[in-house]
């Protein structure tokens, strides 16, 4: 088959931290070799949403590896976020032959993560999240209700 040299990506969401509105997500750059290496000092990177999150350089000798970045995402006001991200390396070319003049680009990809609500209480159950909103019952009907938590510094509204 010959010599090659190839990048992939992925991306998952680790985990949602609700009382902060973001979200802890993984990127893989994913490098394949077979027939080449580099001991040069290669350039990657890693962006998302189109910063750059992660660079460096990786010497490789023939074998396939995969370069991480673990991070926050904030989500926008309303609790939602889709994210973009891809990265580059500078790689060898079809043949196997060394080129520091080009690279790999993966090209952009989404990933949408796990809403989180803004406006509602959010209670962690077996099942996970359920959101909802609070009603107080009053003389004149059911009504939506603030809530408010006490902390050392007297009590706060929740927002």
């Amino acid at each position: 088959m010959g010599s090659y040299f190839s990048i992939g990506i992925d991306a998952t969401e680790n985990s949602v931290d609700v009382a902060n509105n973001r979200s802890s997500v993984t990127v893989n750059l994913r490098c394949y070799c077979s027939g080449c290496w580099a001991d040069d000092g290669p350039v990657y990177w890693i962006k998302v949403d189109g910063s750059e999150v992660k660079r460096g350089t990786r010497n490789f000798n023939y074998e396939d590896f995969t370069i991480s970045w673990t991070g926050y995402v904030n989500h926008n006001a309303d609790g939602t976020k889709t994210i973009s991200y891809q990265g580059f390396f500078q790689g060898c070319d079809k043949q196997g032959s060394w080129d520091t003049t080009t690279g790999d680009t993966t090209g952009v990809k989404y990933l949408t993560l796990t809403p989180i609500a803004t406006n509602n209480i959010r209670i962690n159950t077996n099942s996970g999240w359920k959101s909802g909103k609070v009603y107080i019952n009053t003389s004149s009907g059911w009504k939506t209700g603030d809530i408010y938590v006490k902390t050392s510094d007297g009590w706060k509204k929740g927002s």
